[in-house]
């Protein structure tokens, strides 16, 4: 059982995520709060979510940077 610190519930130890760098190896959030957490920064930095989503998708499918995609588009 461990206590989050956001919402002080006991709650058990698999409602944490896992974080190798803790001592106790669990977030100190439980996962709901944590999850509250992200969505409100992603509403707050909307236009950072978009531009490291894109840098992500070029990086995965294509595996170039944005610069080179750039480059790409300004050649055609």
């Amino acid at each position: 059982m461990k206590k989050c610190n956001s919402c002080g519930e006991t709650k058990p130890l698999s409602e944490f995520h896992n974080r190798k760098n803790r001592l106790s190896g669990k977030y100190s959030q439980c996962r709901v709060c944590n999850r509250k957490r992200v969505r409100e920064w992603c509403k707050q930095n909307r236009g950072r979510v978009v531009d490291l989503t894109r840098k992500s998708y070029l990086k995965k499918t294509y595996g170039i940077t944005e610069e080179q995609y750039a480059e790409l588009l300004h050649k055609q």
